[in-house]
């Protein structure tokens, strides 16, 4: 038998186990603790606003993603200048060789070419440098432009289908899981919002660390005591 035909095999029998899990998974929604927008902050080291250029579905680590290229408008925190382009996987996709495959993963994150968004983004793999969304789709947040005013705004959509949001005790809550922005609409006011939280976690992180630091360092002892 053919490499190529034990490759195919192969992504045939990974194709089937994918369908058979989500034709489990589909039945029951994907579990997700709700993230406040405090946590997303203090998890994320990008926080940007970007617009879409193009998505590819690519097979990495016998499982599919949609890697999403995204161009950085607006910088908020982390190492992504404005103009340059940073790549999103997401878990999930459809990719039509060797087979076509789907993979759907309830509550990731979809994103489209074109599309405007404010993303909160953790960097992980090999010398970080695979970006995902925090709390998967929470991670998230669609940016429309007013035609009459060209004001851009949050736009949250609908609501998120195939995912049950818990407390931090496991409890379930009301469908949503995104932060309300600041002032309703104003992507400006939600930016201010997070640039004072950003502040007030340094804030609290350098006094924490000033007291880690005195604690440790002894008083000096006076000459004859």
């Amino acid at each position: 038998m053919s490499t190529r035909w034990n490759t195919i095999c192969s992504h045939a029998l990974l194709a089937w186990a994918v369908i058979t899990v989500l034709g489990t998974s589909l039945s029951h929604a994907t579990v997700l603790r709700k993230l406040s927008l405090d946590e997303l902050v203090a998890y994320a080291d990008t926080i940007m606003v970007g617009k879409c250029e193009k998505t590819e579905t690519v097979w990495l680590a016998r499982k599919i993603y949609t890697i999403a290229t995204i161009c950085v408008s607006q910088h908020v925190r982390g190492k992504a200048a404005v103009g340059s382009t940073i790549k999103v996987y997401i878990l999930g996709g459809r990719v039509k060789k060797p087979i076509p495959v789907k993979m759907h993963v309830p509550g990731a994150a979809k994103v489209a070419q074109g599309e405007e968004m404010l993303l909160f983004l953790k960097a992980g793999g090999i010398k970080k440098q695979y970006h995902r969304f925090v709390g998967m789709t929470q991670g998230k947040i669609p940016v429309k432009t007013d035609p009459r005013t060209g004001e851009k705004f949050i736009h949250y959509g609908e609501p998120i289908k195939g995912v049950k949001f818990v407390d931090e005790q496991g409890k379930p809550l009301a469908q949503g899981g995104r932060p309300e922005p600041a002032k309703p609409g104003s992507l400006e006011a939600f930016l201010g919002r997070v640039k004072q939280i950003m502040a007030d976690q340094e804030a609290k992180a350098k006094k924490a660390a000033q007291q880690k630091v005195s604690i440790r360092i002894p008083g000096k002892r006076r000459k004859g005591v």
